[in-house]
């Protein structure tokens, strides 16, 4: 299938739970608050580069980078499957793709409009998917569905790796994270993280973890 015809624009579902409005408003405050928020763990692009070690992306693969948001990530990606590969990132605010867009750092890379829970994709095309920071934006039901899809799109063989708060065992920041995500988060992503659910939504999507790591004391987590 060509990239023209994976890119081609269809009626995109906003699911009933999405901030579309919110998200598109304060777009120009992601990069900043992103950048103020790994601050105390090195910084943006030194966490950015370790999920991307992580997962190891390489020439000639062809990665999805599911809620791409402003494209940081997606171009990392990029640059790691060049010149023989490609990097394609989905987000469903139309504000947060065009400043992705914008940053036009490869050749390698495109965006567009899409729903994780229904992704504009046949099946078997990508050898690894991306999700950084997205599921907790999910409710239970829409993470199950995303991540069908993403099983339906990845090849044999193909990879999820995913990026995402974590609650760890250590008191102090134990709290920290609880107290920023239940202030900050929507309850099914205080949710998620309290019942430890991912692992068992990933068994049941045909997605079983294969590997786990924790960084920034434990407050988030890296799985394959």
């Amino acid at each position: 299938m060509s990239r023209d015809k994976m890119s081609q624009a269809t009626e995109v579902r906003i699911p009933a739970y999405y901030r579309e409005g919110t998200w598109n408003k304060f777009a120009w405050l992601y990069d900043p608050f992103t950048k103020l928020f790994f601050l105390p763990f090195g910084g943006e692009e030194r966490i950015r580069k370790q999920f991307v070690d992580f997962a190891d992306p390489g020439d000639g693969e062809m990665v999805l980078d599911i809620c791409s948001g402003t494209g940081v990530l997606t171009h990392l990606i990029a640059e790691r499957v060049a010149p023989g590969g490609w990097a394609i990132g989905v987000d469903l605010s139309f504000k947060m793709l065009q400043i992705a867009r914008g940053r036009a750092k490869s050749s390698r890379v495109s965006f567009q409009k899409a729903d994780a829970e229904h992704l504009p994709f046949p099946e078997d095309i990508f050898d690894k998917v991306f999700i950084s920071f997205g599921l907790h934006e999910m409710p239970e039901s829409a993470r199950h569905n995303a991540l069908f899809e993403v099983n339906r799109t990845l090849k044999s063989g193909g990879s999820l790796f995913i990026f995402d708060y974590h609650i760890p065992k250590g008191v102090f920041n134990r709290a920290i994270i609880k107290t920023f995500v239940k202030l900050l988060e929507e309850e099914f992503a205080y949710q998620m993280l309290l019942d430890e659910s991912l692992i068992l939504e990933l068994e049941q999507a045909g997605l079983a973890a294969e590997r786990r790591e924790f960084i920034c004391g434990g407050m988030m987590q890296m799985i394959q």
